[in-house]
């Protein structure tokens, strides 16, 4: 029986676009089938990057990638954010909502949203919680840690990578220099 994937993996262009873009999925999906013995080896020629300084992203169009203005943007008046899908946005609406029933959240992976177990799940074998930064969850030792010595609780950027007790027992610096005077 041949699948939707195999059908597109003639078609050199397809194949080359699906290997940049989606290149860990791309590789599970069609290279790691029977079929992909047989099927040729994508084109090997250099990968247009990224007219930006510094940016080694491919182009996706006018010359640039994603971040740097490539690519289709949302139709609504005066956004400037990459279309997702519908012409829009995910914050007008062009992103997929969570498939748990009664759920509104933006789904991350596999149809759910981070609260529901979207997003990557723990390297931990038999967990299956979401994975923070480190590749684990919280249990087993992802995300960011309070700097308050000994403290083990999770830190948040927005309290200045201090949990939130101890986010506001740290003492406020005077906000001019001088002591309040």
């Amino acid at each position: 029986m041949t699948t939707p994937l195999d059908a597109l993996s003639g078609d050199m262009e397809i194949v080359e676009l699906l290997s940049t873009v989606f290149s860990e999925e791309y590789t599970r999906g069609v290279a790691a089938s029977a079929h992909a013995a047989a099927t040729p080896p994508p084109d090997t020629r250099p990968r247009k990057v990224c007219q930006t300084d510094g940016c080694h992203r491919t182009i996706v169009s006018k010359g640039s990638c994603i971040r740097h203005g490539g690519g289709k943007r949302c139709q609504v008046d005066k956004c400037d954010i990459g279309a997702k899908s519908n012409g829009v946005c995910w914050k007008h609406g062009g992103s997929r909502t969570c498939k748990w029933s009664d759920c509104t959240n933006h789904s991350k992976a596999r149809g759910l949203c981070w609260t529901h177990g979207g997003g990557k799940p723990c390297a931990t074998p038999d967990c299956n919680r979401t994975s923070l930064q480190g590749g684990h969850c919280w249990a087993h030792g992802g995300g960011k840690r309070c700097n308050q010595d000994g403290c083990q609780r999770p830190a948040y950027e927005r309290n200045l990578n201090f949990c939130t007790i101890h986010s506001t027992q740290r003492p406020t610096p005077p906000s001019n220099g001088t002591g309040g005077d």
